[in-house]
C-alpha cells in the first residue's frame, strides 16, 4: 500500500506541474494571452493538489 501511495503521489505531482505550467505559459506567452485556459488549468491543478493531499493523509 505504501508503494502504491508513492506512485500515486509522484503521478499527481507530475500532472500538477504540467497543468500549472500550461496555465503559466498561456498567461505569459507574448502574442496571444489565453486566460480561459489558464483558469481551467489552474482549477485542475488545484484539484490534483487536493487529491494528492487526500492520498497523503490516507
Amino acid at each position: 500500500m505504501e508503494m502504491l501511495k508513492g506512485v500515486l503521489i509522484t503521478f499527481d505531482v507530475i500532472l500538477m506541474i504540467i497543468f500549472f505550467g500550461i496555465a503559466v505559459y498561456s498567461v505569459t506567452r507574448p502574442k496571444k494571452k489565453d486566460t480561459a485556459t489558464a483558469i481551467v488549468c489552474g482549477i485542475v491543478g488545484v484539484i490534483i493538489a487536493l487529491n494528492e493531499a487526500f492520498i497523503f493523509l490516507m
